[in-house]
């Protein structure tokens, strides 16, 4: 949900989708077998439909070639156009699919981005995959057979569905099915890391700042996302860490280890190899040597 961090902590609003955006989100992406994420403006996920499979081809090669960082690269850019220049862009991602950022208003003001994506618009899977994934020894028929399960759509199509999802989302504002509102007690606990990531949090601070227990804490989180206070903190620090490098690949690895609330490396490395499978270094590297070129790629590339 989104958080207007202009304001203190009592007076920022969220964005609430009501059940009739669930239920479009998710009718829309079931017809046209695409998968649609609302992102908040830093590009947190508010409103998923059509979760990834564990065969699916985009996790293939996130978790296979271990580029996960050149889709997080990716979404960062195209929104950052996309709010520079106000409108709707459409653009091929590196696994070679296809995908849309649609900026959301409200009021006049922008509060989210939608992205419509991972649907084909050629027959053939890009060289840049294809190479390293024989490279590593993969059988490239389960490559092929997933990526050719992503929908195939030509110009006409593309532009037919995205009217079609401009209009329905413009009658779910104007019917209030998406407004902002004052944040619930998760969505406070959510805020108050945020604001103080990069600092010690114990649950005790928490509690203090939203005017409740810490047993009530801890109940509400394991009741509403099935998380305990630490796994939360944890996951929200393993994600700011990824964002920090992502916003500035020339940062040593120590500065986005203490930006995001750890003041040991050698700790922070085993806890983010043991969740993202791989090391803060590989992921750093990765940033480094890909960022320059990846910008050239995508805010060069004409749109359609």
């Amino acid at each position: 949900m989104v958080v207007l961090y202009n304001l203190c902590m009592d007076q920022r609003k969220y964005l609430v989708f009501n059940p009739a955006v669930q239920k479009f989100v998710e009718s829309y992406s079931y017809c046209f077998n695409v998968k649609i994420t609302f992102f908040s403006l830093d590009l947190e996920e508010l409103l998923v439909a059509l979760h990834s499979a564990s065969d699916d081809y985009c996790s293939l090669i996130q978790t296979n070639l271990q580029i996960r960082y050149r889709c997080l690269q990716q979404d960062r850019m195209i929104c950052q156009q996309c709010k520079e220049q106000g409108q709707q862009l459409v653009y091929t991602c590196h696994g070679g699919l296809t995908e849309a950022v649609i900026p959301i208003e409200l009021s006049g003001s922008l509060v989210c981005y939608a992205l419509i994506g991972q649907f084909r618009t050629s027959a053939s899977i890009p060289q840049s995959i294809a190479q390293p994934w024989l490279e590593h020894g993969f059988e490239f028929s389960v490559l092929e057979d997933a990526f050719l399960k992503r929908p195939l759509y030509d110009t006409t199509m593309l532009e037919r569905m995205f009217d079609l999802f401009r209009v329905s989302l413009s009658l779910l504002i104007e019917t209030n099915s998406l407004k902002l509102r004052q944040p619930d007690l998760i969505e406070k606990i959510l805020m108050y890391i945020d604001d103080n990531i990069d600092k010690a949090i114990a649950i005790a601070d928490v509690a203090k700042a939203v005017n409740r227990s810490p047993s009530s804490i801890t109940h509400s989180l394991q009741a509403q996302i099935g998380l305990s206070f630490q796994k939360l903190l944890i996951t929200k620090r393993l994600s700011n860490f990824e964002r920090v490098i992502l916003q500035d690949p020339t940062l040593q690895i120590q500065e986005a280890v203490r930006a995001s609330g750890y003041e040991d490396p050698l700790y922070f490395s085993r806890l983010y190899k043991k969740y993202r499978g791989q090391s803060p270094r590989d992921f750093l590297s990765h940033a480094q040597v890909t960022n320059q070129d990846t910008q050239k790629r995508y805010l060069s590339q004409p749109l359609h």
